[in-house]
Order: structure tokens, then C-alpha cells, then sequence
């Protein structure tokens, strides 16, 4: 090489890459420079090359000499040779690397492709194959990320060309950033414990052993001698079979092979040295701040900590190829996997779990003596005068105290303890990993310690281990455990109502609705004593559990309730912090059980049964969690603003019953729009939203694909991704076992479940996953519905602008986003981004969609709201068929039968999604058209204290037919096929509604 250098015309420099360990043979600090030896290199050369294979075989310890094997002792010769040989005036520059170990970021965190040095040392450790290692533990480990010496090779060869001389560098970390042997091994410790290897055999662990020769008799008596034992035993006939002894052989080379390499690294572990950087340093102050961005060579911005797993990672992700979780440093991992020590769970749920509550004292008797008591006995008491119902104080005191021991929770360390302990078994069977943001926590467990404000955490509601898990990540980073409102579903059984309490959950919602008011003001009385003593509250702003994916609108009873309180009670002026947290799974364990709410075949509510029912049907693993915690949004900031928006004192709007009520409804709005801005995207959203887009079937390759184009796609939009890389086969094919028992996979060809009983629910669950990530598209999947309605002549932006407005009007109710478009300047800038992402293209005022890509991205966006749009079609179109205009129906009845009108149609091929036939939709589009005044509710009380909501379209005079028909008709244009026009579709449900009165008779 350097000859072929000598011959370059115009030659800049020379850069030779050595290794640090070239003078290994040396101890303590060694310099950048070439040391010199006794004997000339090229004399070494020549008599090794003049000696057969066999004879350097032979007499390699006397070739080597003091340099521990062939690569230190090549690479000493050839840099004296190089400083020999090399003319005087070539610029050339010897970098010189110490260990190399996986990169921190380029080409990807982790990345690495080799198992040498360090890293095959740290694998056999992490199987549990070698326990012992001739090492101080605080020796010094000089290692150094693999782009950190790209960078330094770059860098050193611009800074040093054209400067004749030699210049030697070290890229490496033990002058400036040093870590030991032992700090090293305990990094990776930590990493294995969330994520252990797939291949381990035995439990890690590592012992420092200084004498070598113990080293060496511990080998032997654990690794060495039990294994001649077992092939002993193997060689009696009749006793093993040929897997046993075939098992003890590989383990036989096993071990011989890594006794080769404790060998190889015994000399690097059981000696330091330092290597001299100042020369890397001298390049980093000649970069720019840009440059340094760029080429990072300083070795004082590495964190070992994160470096050590990302070793971990890169070796089991890209020399394994597991699917594992990237560290950076800010994840929390709460599942530890990797069991090193016997009833590591039950010392870690007992003993290690830092437990903080506040527990109320004298909560009863605070709520019972409260003013809101107090003032709803002396009403009651006036007022019963003129009533035949006569109570005496006793007796509604005694009811209170009633409501007061249904209502009143506890926090008890022993019974979370054991919870714990359940659910870390539970969890280690059911879920990969749960993962939480420790720079999150560690704001909020700041702002909860600090007991300035009221500290509300709002979790979003899709399973119901949400309140477990959060709970769980409180107790087990150290966080104020928070008491928690529950709906009265949760406490339907007596076990899980104990647990519940225990757990510091409380009811907001009465057995019965008789005492609701008397519930509300014994609420109020209860949130006031907890307000009190400042503790930390949880409540989900959705009133139950999502059937459908989507965050649902929020519990406002709840809610009022709750801020009503904190303003009436709010002796130290404190604010009001509200926490929204999301929890995002893999795979929700209610996937056996949400096909059947989805399709109204389950009326009964969350229960113990059903909680034990999905714990047994979950035969598999659901996956990861991902927890995020949003910024705390401050009530008092966000009123303020609510009040400068409208010009208002905020004493004058709290005075005014509707603007009060306006005002709590924005706020909780604002909470749920922070809920859907921290989602996070997994991939079986995406997965399954590609699956229902191509039901026919997609080949897996061409899944892998599209699978890239939607995640760049959720970036683009700002959303989160579980995943940092693009989605690739191991993830797609992860994605696919999670949902597989809704899927059919033959011949590399995926589609949803076929099967006649199992179709429709495997397209519900299918939805319920793709629905995690819809929010994100609305506003551009309206755009796409619209231009796939419009004739060609007829897709200019101001048309398109007015159909758009139209489309996001009728589905307001369906979706809780925060970013709609109102202005024509709001719209030509998203059609300007939709166009630069190549979805169409925009001339002028003109649109047009040009090729098949494009097509095949607005027919993606479609596939997202198609299904709603058929919803409301059909369900305007139910309720004013004439035999229904007048009618008053029965509104928990009228959606089943909506429902089932949904499925007939489906089968009948008039709609082409099953899941246009959700009952939440449903519900959504009943709601729509109410707040359109297309139809009404009635009240009727059928018992004293039951009343029964009716349904109806409003009468001929307030609404005219041709209305309706027009609203139809504007709705079906932008449906997915081509659906029956109005007086079509109102034959065919005309006909239904007769057979099944047929039927019934």
C-alpha cells in the first residue's frame, strides 16, 4: 500500500488505521508515538517469512514475544515499518483505536457486526457460560463506539493532509472518559436484566478473579469437570440417549472453545494501560459547531452507561436478530426478565418496591362534618315538609354513612404488595416489556414531591390493566401512590372490590340511580377531604373502556365535579395539575372479549369474570406497553386563557351557569387533545390498517413495504412511533403473531380470518388496532374522500374546500382531534403538504392524481373514514323511513336494531365494511344528527325514580323530508362504493323491518 501511495500524483496524506494495543507489550500511559524496539522490523519480517508454516506454528511464542497474539504484533511491525520506509516529505497520519465496540449512532444506535473482543466476552457472560474472568475489576477497559473512529479517521485525515511528518492518534477513551472491567460488566448486567438474551443457557453472572491460576481451577470445577461427568455417564450403554450424548459433545467443544478465549482475553483483562488522547482534542477545537454535530470524536460526550446497552442491543438485534427495545438512555424498562438470584420477584414486590402513600386520617369524619353534609341534611329536612316522605336526621345520616363506606378506599402497603407481586408474574408471561420515559417520571415525580398544586393523573382508558400498570410504575420508581375514581362496573364483585379499595380505588357512580344526588354530594364531601390532606388523584376522562381504539369523549359528571369542588374548596389558592398519560399496547388481553362489544353481542358491563376470562384466554404474549406521560397542564392557565378568549372575568363566567359549563367542557377537551398527541403508534396499528385496506390479501414483502410508507407518513404528521427504525420483516412479522388469530396467512399471502363464525370479529379487533392511529389522518383522509368523489373537471381547491368543510362537519362526533382546517389558508397549506408527499399533484387551483402511487395513497386515507361515512349514511336514512318518522324508539334498543339493519346490509353487499356496523358509531351518528336537530330525545318517567330516553325524528314542521333526503344524499357521495339512492335505501329497510315483524309473529 504504501508503494501504490509513493506512485500517487498530488498524494494529500497517508492514514494508516493501527491499534492502540500495539504496544501492549508496554504498562501504565502510553504516548502517541512510535516507540522504538531493539530489533529492526524489517530483519523480524524476513525471518519469519523464511520459516515454513509449521515452523512459525511452532515457534509462534517466540515470534510474538511480549505481544499476546498475531494481530498486536502485525500491526507493531507495520507501523515501524511505515515510519522506516515512508519518504520524509508524505503527510501521514497512523490512527490508532483501542477496543471497538458498537456504534452510538451511525449508521444506526447499536449497529455493529462483529462478535470480537469485548463483545464476545460480554456474550458468553450474558448466556451464563462464563462465571469467572482473571481480571481487577477496576482495571481500566479502553473501549470506543465504532463511529467515534470513523469520525476520528475522517477528521484526522482532513486536518492532517498536506502537513508532511507522521502524526499518530488515539481514538480512544481511558485519558479522558475511562470506565473499568467491572463497571462495564455491571452495565450490561443491568441491560440483561430487562432483556436477556434468547440463547442464555445458564443464569449469569460474573465474578473478578486476580490469581490466575484460581481463575483457571474455577473453570475447570464449573465448566470443565461436570461436563467429562455427563460424558462419562453418556458412554454407558443404555442409559442416555444419542440427543443426551449429542447435547454433551457440542457443550464439550462449547467449553473448549471458550477456554480459547478467556485465553485470547486474559491479557487485556488482567492489565491497563492509558493511552494519551490530546491529539483527538486538538481536532475537535478545530471543527465547527456544525462539524462537531457531524464527525462527534470527542470521548468526553460519551455516556458509558448508554453505550454499554447499546452493545448489549446491537450484538443481540443485528448479530442475533432479536427483536429487541433500543436503549437511549430516557427508557424505562419496569419488567425484570432476567431472574439472577431465586425469588428475585418476591424480594422485589416485598422488600425492594419503595411504597409512598399518604393515607387520610380521619377521612370518614371529615366527610361526614363537611358543609356539603351539613347543608343537603338541613335542605333535606326543610324541605320535607311539604313532601310524604318524612326522614329524620338519623336516618339520612345513617344513608350518608352508608354511601360514605361504599365510597371510602384505603391505600394498604401489604395488599399492593401482594397485587404487585401477582401482576410481575402475570406480566412476565404476558408482556415482552413495559416501557415509560424516565426523564417524564422524574418531572412528575418532582412535581407530586414539591405539594404545591392538586395533582390529577388522567390515563387513558383501553385496558383494564391500565390502573395496575401505572400504579405499578408509582411504586415502583417511588412516585406518591394516587388514589383512583372507578366506575361502579369495577366494583361489582366482592374479591375485586377489596382488591380495588385496598388499592386506594373509589367510586364516583351509585348502585343506585335513586341516590345519585345524595352520591354527588357525598362525592363532593370526599374529593374535598382528599383535596385536603393533598393527595394524588387518577381518574380516566373517558367513561369507559375503548371498544373501538379511539379515545372516546369525556366523563363530564365526573369531572364537573371535580373542578366544582377544587374552586369551592380552594382555601390556599392552589392550582390544579393535570397529568395525561397514555398507555399503549402491542395487543390489548381483552382481544377475545372487545369483538363482542364492538358488535353488541356483550351487554353486560366490566366485571370480575370478565377480567379472569381474558387473563385465561390470553395463551400468548400481548407484546410491549409503552407509557408516556404528557407536560402538566395547568387548570388555572388553561381558565385564564378561556377567560381573556372571551373577554370575561373568570368570577363572572363561573357566575354564569352555561359559560362555566362551556368552559369545564374546552377544558377537558384540551386534557383529551394532550392524550392524543402522546399516543403512541405500534406497529400492529399499522399492520393492521394496511390488512383491512387490502382484504383480498397482500403478499408479506410487498406488507413490509407499505408498512414504511404509513411510518414515515405518522412522522411526517408528528406523531410517535414505538419503534426508531423503519419497520422491517422482524417487526412486521412480530406485528402479524400478535394479531394472528385474526389474520389467515397462506402461501406468504395475508388477510383477515375468512372463516364464516370468526370474519366479522376478526375485522372488529383488526379496526380496534388501526384505530390507534386514524386520529393522525382524519383531516387528509376527508381531503382524499372527497377528491375520489369529485368528476375529474370538478377537482379544483375551492370545490374541494367547500366538500371538505362538509365531510368534517358530519363527522365531528367520530373522531377527538385537536388540529381541524376552518380557513382557506389552513386548507391550501395542507394541500401543499399532501402534494409535496406525493399523494397528488397540485397545478395552480387545479388537482390532479396523476399514477398509481398516487392512487394507492389517497386510497390508503380512505380506507381509514369509508366505514363511518356508511354508518351515518344508513342511519339517517333508518330513522326517516316513513314507517319510523313519528315513531319513538326505545334508545338502548334503537342501536341494536340499527346494528343488526348494519349487518344485513353488509351481508347483502349494499355496504362493504363490517365494521360500519360498530355500536359506537352508531351511537356517534345518533348524536350528530341530534345536534344537526334532525332528531330529538324525550324523557319519560316510567317509574318513580327510572326514567327511559326515546329517540325520534322531529316532527314535519320542524324538519321537511326533502331536508333529510338532501343531507343523504350529500353524506353517500363520498361513501367508498356507490350506495342506494334515498328512496332505495329506504325500500330495502322497509323490507327488513317487515320481515323481522314477520318473524317475531
Amino acid at each position: 500500500m504504501l508503494d501504490l501511495a509513493k506512485q500517487c500524483k498530488g498524494l494529500s496524506i497517508y492514514t494508516h488505521v493501527s491499534t492502540c494495543y500495539v504496544n501492549c507489550e508496554k504498562m501504565g500511559f502510553i504516548e502517541e508515538k512510535i516507540y522504538e524496539v531493539q530489533e529492526d522490523s524489517e530483519v523480524i519480517v524476513s525471518r519469519i517469512m523464511s520459516m515454513s508454516p509449521e515452523e512459525q506454528d511452532k515457534n509462534l511464542p517466540q515470534i510474538l514475544g511480549p505481544w499476546p497474539n498475531t494481530y498486536t504484533f502485525t500491526k507493531s511491525m507495520a507501523e515501524r515499518t511505515l515510519k522506516k520506509k515512508k519518504p520524509l516529505d508524505m503527510p501521514c497520519l497512523i490512527l490508532r483505536p483501542s477496543i471497538i465496540q458498537a456504534a452510538i449512532k451511525e449508521p444506526l444506535p447499536g449497529w455493529t457486526d462483529t462478535l470480537s473482543a469485548a463483545g464476545g466476552l460480554g456474550v458468553v457472560v450474558a448466556v451464563g457460560l462464563l462465571e469467572y474472568i482473571n481480571s481487577k475489576e477496576d482495571n481500566v477497559a479502553d473501549i470506543v463506539p465504532v463511529d467515534y473512529v470513523s469520525n476520528a479517521i475522517i477528521v484526522g485525515t482532513a486536518l492532517e493532509a498536506n502537513k508532511p511528518g507522521l502524526s499518530v492518534c488515539h481514538s480512544s477513551t481511558s485519558h479522558s472518559n475511562p470506565i473499568t472491567w467491572g463497571e462495564f460488566m455491571k452495565y450490561g448486567f443491568d441491560y440483561f436484566v430487562t432483556q436477556p438474551m434468547s440463547q442464555q443457557l445458564f443464569r449469569p453472572r460474573l465474578t473478578f478473579i486476580q490469581d490466575q491460576r484460581f481463575s483457571n481451577l474455577l473453570f475447570y470445577l464449573r465448566s470443565t469437570l461436570p461436563v467429562l461427568a455427563m460424558e462419562k455417564v453418556s458412554k454407558i450403554p443404555g442409559l442416555t440417549s444419542p440427543a443426551f450424548k449429542k447435547n454433551i459433545a457440542q457443550l464439550k467443544m462449547v467449553y473448549s472453545k471458550l477456554g480459547e478465549m478467556t485465553m485470547l482475553f486474559e491479557h487485556f483483562t488482567s492489565n491497563q494501560w492509558i493511552y494519551e488522547n490530546k491529539k483527538i482534542f486538538e481536532y475537535d477545537a478545530k471543527l465547527s459547531a456544525e462539524e462537531r454535530q457531524i464527525f462527534y470524536i470527542n470521548p468526553r460526550e460519551f455516556d458509558w452507561e448508554v453505550g454499554t446497552h447499546l452493545y448489549a442491543y446491537g450484538v443481540e438485534t443485528y448479530i442475533n436478530k432479536e427483536d429487541k427495545l433500543e436503549p437511549d438512555g430516557k427508557s424505562l424498562m419496569l419488567l425484570h426478565k432476567n431472574k439472577f438470584r431465586y425469588f428475585d420477584d418476591v424480594k422485589r414486590a416485598f422488600l425492594e418496591l419503595e411504597l409512598i402513600c399518604v393515607n387520610p386520617q380521619h377521612i370518614r369524619k371529615d366527610v361526614l362534618s363537611s358543609r356539603y353534609i351539613t347543608d343537603y341534611v338541613s335542605n333535606k329536612l326543610s324541605k320535607q315538609k311539604a313532601t310524604k316522605d318524612i326522614q329524620t336526621k338519623s336516618s339520612l345520616m345513617a344513608k350518608i354513612e352508608k354511601i360514605v363506606d361504599q365510597m371510602q378506599a384505603e391505600i394498604s402497603p401489604a395488599s399492593i404488595r401482594l397485587t404487585a407481586y401477582f401482576f410481575l408474574k402475570v406480566w412476565d408471561k404476558l408482556y415482552e416489556q413495559i416501557v415509560v420515559n424516565q426523564d417524564q417520571l422524574n418531572e412528575i415525580k418532582k412535581l407530586i414531591q414539591a405539594k404545591q398544586s392538586r395533582v390529577v393523573l388522567l390515563p387513558t382508558h383501553k385496558s383494564f390493566m391500565d390502573l395496575w400498570i401505572l400504579g405499578f410504575i408509582h411504586v415502583q420508581q417511588g412516585i406518591e401512590f394516587p388514589f383512583t375514581c372507578g366506575s361502579q362496573s369495577v366494583f361489582k364483585y366482592a374479591i375485586i372490590q377489596s382488591i380495588m379499595k385496598k388499592a386506594g380505588t373509589f367510586r364516583h357512580n351509585p348502585e343506585n340511580q335513586k341516590d345519585a344526588k345524595l352520591y354527588e354530594v357525598v362525592l363532593s364531601a370526599y374529593l374535598t377531604a382528599l383535596f385536603k390532606q393533598n393527595t394524588v388523584l387518577e381518574m380516566f376522562l373517558e367513561s369507559h373502556r375503548s371498544r373501538s381504539g379511539k379515545i372516546q369523549r369525556s366523563d363530564e359528571a365526573f369531572f364537573d365535579t371535580l373542578v366544582n369542588t377544587h374552586l369551592q374548596e380552594n382555601q390556599n389558592k392552589q392550582d390544579l395539575i393535570f397529568v395525561p398519560v397514555t398507555i399503549n399496547y402491542d395487543r390489548v388481553i381483552e382481544g377475545e372479549i372487545l369483538p363482542l362489544d364492538l358488535l353488541g353481542e356483550s351487554v353486560k358491563k366490566d366485571s370480575a369474570m370478565q377480567i379472569f376470562k381474558s387473563l385465561a384466554l390470553a395463551k400468548k404474549q400481548q407484546g410491549k406497553v409503552f407509557v408516556r406521560y404528557s407536560q402538566p397542564i395547568s387548570f388555572e392557565k388553561l381558565s385564564q386563557a378561556y377567560s381573556q378568549k372571551l373577554c370575561m372575568d373568570f368570577g363572572e363566567i363561573v357566575k354564569n351557569k352555561d359559560q362555566f359549563a362551556l368552559m369545564k367542557s374546552n377544558i377537558s377537551q384540551a386534557l383529551l387533545f394532550a392524550q392524543v398527541d402522546n399516543l403512541v403508534i405500534m406497529t400492529t396499528s399499522i399492520v393492521a390498517a394496511l390488512i383491512l385496506m387490502n382484504r383480498k390479501g397482500i403478499a408479506k414483502d410487498l406488507l413490509v413495504q407499505r408498512a414504511v410508507f404509513v411510518y414515515e407518513e405518522i412522522l411526517e404528521r408528528g406523531g410517535i412511533v414505538q419503534i426508531n427504525i423503519k419497520p422491517n420483516d422482524k417487526y412486521v412479522t412480530k406485528s402479524l403473531s400478535y394479531l394472528s388469530d385474526f389474520l389467515e396467512i397462506k402461501n406468504g399471502i395475508v388477510m383477515p380470518n375468512q372463516q364464516q363464525d370468526k370474519a366479522m370479529k376478526s375485522v372488529m379487533m383488526l379496526t380496534y388496532y388501526r384505530n390507534h392511529l386514524v386520529h393522525l389522518f382524519i383531516t387528509d383522509a376527508e381531503i382524499a374522500s372527497v377528491l375520489f368523489a369529485l368528476k375529474h373537471e370538478d377537482r379544483t381547491v375551492s370545490t374541494l374546500f367547500k366538500h371538505t368543510q362538509y365531510l368534517k362537519e358530519i363527522l365531528n362526533e367520530e373522531f377527538v382531534l385537536k388540529d381541524r382546517i376552518n380557513s382557506q389558508q389552513q386548507f391550501a397549506e395542507r394541500l401543499d403538504f399532501l402534494s409535496a408527499r406525493g399523494f397528488f399533484s397540485k397545478k395552480g387551483e387545479k388537482i390532479h392524481i396523476e399514477n398509481d402511487q398516487q392512487s394507492y395513497k389517497l386510497a390508503f386515507l380512505c380506507s381509514l373514514i369509508h366505514p363511518y361515512v356508511d354508518t351515518y349514511a344508513i342511519t339517517l336514512a333508518f330513522f326517516s323511513t316513513p314507517q319510523h318518522i313519528g315513531i319513538a324508539h326505545d334508545e338502548e334498543h334503537v342501536y341494536s336494531k340499527l346494528q343488526w339493519v348494519l349487518t344485513i346490509f353488509y351481508q347483502q353487499g349494499v355496504i362493504p365494511h363490517s365494521e360500519s356496523c360498530m355500536i359506537e358509531s352508531i351511537r356517534n351518528a345518533v348524536r350528530k344528527f341530534k345536534a344537526l336537530g334532525i332528531l330529538s330525545t324525550e324523557t319519560v318517567q316510567v317509574k318513580k325514580t327510572v326514567f327511559q330516553h326515546f329517540v325520534r325524528v322531529k316532527k314535519a314542521t320542524q324538519v321537511a323530508q326533502q331536508d333529510i333526503q338532501t343531507l343523504y344524499e350529500g353524506i353517500a357521495q363520498y361513501t367508498a362504493t356507490p350506495i342506494q339512492n334515498y328512496v332505495q335505501i329506504q325500500t330495502e329497510i322497509k323490507k327488513l323491518t317487515v320481515s323481522e315483524l314477520i318473524a317475531r309473529l
